[in-house]
């Protein structure tokens, strides 16, 4: 993803944390959890990649996948809802050549 589209998620996530914090249910590994790490963690688990290796394409997928996790922020389980709802960035995309735009 380009800087500006990680910038356009990252002020996404800026937003939401201080929403998203007082509402986190601790866990056992986690007593105190962080919101903006949990979100890049979401994202990274629905896509199966960073954030920076998924395609420009995606944003809107990825700004929908965080306000989900804002509005479902108590249940445990918002990873299986989210993983059926997206699908997650295929590992053998074709790189782009003129070969494509010339065919």
């Amino acid at each position: 993803m380009n800087k500006y589209n990680r910038d356009i998620i990252r002020k996404q996530i800026l937003e939401y944390a201080p929403k998203m914090q007082p509402l986190l249910p601790p866990l056992d590994s986690h007593p105190v959890r962080g919101a903006i790490p949990h979100m890049y963690s979401v994202l990274e688990g629905v896509f199966g990649k960073p954030i920076k290796d998924v395609r420009d394409c995606r944003l809107q997928d990825a700004l929908d996948i965080l306000k989900f996790t804002l509005d479902n922020v108590k249940e445990y389980s918002i990873m299986k809802q989210l993983r059926e709802r997206y699908s997650p960035e295929p590992d053998d995309l074709p790189s782009p050549t003129l070969d494509i735009f010339f065919e």
